[in-house]
């Protein structure tokens, strides 16, 4: 009894480990740009969010003649995944939608599905929301116009060629309500359920100026001959002589000006995450379908330079694709980081030049100061000697007479007053004297004389007759 409850709980437990099973149900086939993107996407997301199993079945729409094999295909498919029960279902594009839908023949059960890439708005529209959700493919018509506007902006007829398709009928239908007769634009439809590719050709290149062409992806024609991109849109785009501009195909240049990046990649991403919240158990009608924002428009450098176009007519947001190449665009952080750095030591340069041009102007300033200040002594000291002459002389006087008044007949209180006097005087001018010499220190002339030091007690008995005078 305890071996089969182990037995049990481990069987349980396993089951439970299991990866999920989910069936990726696409509309066209390898190789086809949309498709490999969106393989891509699903392959990242997936394998970043655990342990699933893949399993990838492709209808190849338009070279299949769908809807008229489908029934081969069912059975194919039925055969190919007999006895596996799958968990999820992804459905890629229009055609895998409406497999499901209506040519499955209750071959999947209940297994919600979650889809993207869905041009055709109106298949979803009665589909059960407790089963099916996802992403619908907003067409850029209102984007495309607007460009429209901005490079050509006296356009008034607008050429739209689409295919002999599902997807090709959807387009046209876009922009034909979108273009009423009574707006700025006249809407002309160049059908390839009625044309031949050759037809098509020779009705672009038949455009007057002035126009311009909405190109289609072109992948069959009223024949229903399937086409490659050379023989298809770029074939048509090589013969207009007007602008062209691409709605559905991501490439540009070779007579395409304006392109719209493929969003398979985007597209399975968003619905990955759709389909990982209904397998953590989210239902299906807890995530409304929606359609992702605006798309990048991508210019052809090379269209730009045949129509004359600039960068600032583009509309914003919009890329250049296909530039030549430039040294700027190549080592831009380089060149930045160089001027940069070459910025920086021509500033330092520069504070080293102003600071040597301020040190010389302040040295300038200072030679001028120390020549007039020698100028002012030199002046000082003609002054000085001059003064000192001119005082020299009367003094010399005054002691001759002193001299003579002393050798007279005097009473000793006149004689007395006549020495302090005679003292007094040859004081004065041994002041005189000293300021001579200092003039001549100043010059650098002074001659030093050796003689006998006067007697020191002379000096008292001057100030002992001043002090008594």
């Amino acid at each position: 009894m305890k071996c089969l409850v182990i037995a049990a709980f481990l069987s349980v437990a396993v089951a439970a480990a299991a990866p999920k099973d989910i069936l990726i149900l696409h509309s066209y086939r390898v190789g086809y740009a949309w498709t490999d993107e969106a393989s891509r996407g699903f392959i990242e997301t997936f394998g970043q969010a655990g342990e699933f199993n893949l399993w990838s079945e492709f209808l190849d729409a338009r070279r299949q003649s769908y809807p008229r094999n489908s029934a081969l295909q069912l059975s194919q498919i039925a055969s190919r995944h007999q006895g596996r029960k799958f968990d999820l279902i992804l459905a890629v594009d229009d055609e895998a939608l409406d497999f499901i839908v209506n040519r499955s023949n209750g071959l999947f059960g209940s297994v919600p599905v979650v889809f993207c890439g869905i041009n055709e708005w109106e298949l979803t529209y009665k589909l059960p929301r407790n089963r099916y959700t996802g992403l619908l493919q907003k067409l850029p018509v209102d984007q495309v116009l607007s460009a429209i506007s901005f490079i050509q902006p006296k356009t008034t007829d607008v050429f739209v060629v689409s295919e002999n398709s599902a997807f090709g009928a959807s387009m046209r239908r876009a922009f034909e309500q979108a273009l009423p007769p009574s707006g700025k634009f006249r809407f002309h439809s160049i059908d390839g359920r009625y044309l031949s590719l050759e037809k098509i050709k020779a009705e672009v290149k038949a455009i007057a100026p002035g126009g311009i062409v909405v190109l289609c992806e072109i992948r069959q024609d009223s024949e229903s001959r399937y086409v490659d991109r050379k023989s298809g849109e770029m074939a048509v785009a090589s013969v207009s002589s007007v602008p062209v501009l691409a709605v559905d195909i991501s490439r540009v240049g070779d007579g395409i000006l304006m392109g719209i990046p493929n969003g398979g990649f985007e597209h399975a991403k968003a619905a990955s995450n759709i389909a990982l919240k209904l397998l953590g158990g989210a239902a299906p009608d807890s995530i409304p379908a929606f359609s992702p924002g605006d798309v990048v428009l991508n210019f052809d450098h090379a269209e730009m330079q045949r129509w004359n176009l600039s960068e600032s007519a583009l509309p914003p947001g919009s890329q250049i694709l296909n530039r030549p190449p430039s040294i700027w665009r190549e080592y831009r952080n380089w060149i930045l980081a160089g001027l940069a750095v070459a910025g920086l030591q021509f500033l330092a340069i520069s504070a080293l030049v102003v600071n040597v041009v301020r040190r010389r102007r302040i040295q300038a300033r200072l030679r001028d100061a120390l020549r007039s200040a020698n100028e002012a002594a030199a002046l000082k000291s003609r002054f000085i000697a001059n003064m000192s002459h001119e005082l020299r002389t009367p003094m010399n006087g005054v002691l001759g007479l002193l001299d003579e008044l002393q050798s007279t007949k005097l009473d000793p209180e006149q004689q007395s007053d006549a020495a302090i006097a005679a003292d007094s005087a040859r004081s004065l001018l041994a002041v005189l004297n000293d300021i001579l010499d200092i003039s001549q220190m100043e010059a650098g002339r002074l001659k030093i004389v050796s003689g006998p030091f006067p007697d020191p007690f002379r000096f008292g008995r001057i100030y002992q007759r001043s002090a008594a005078f």
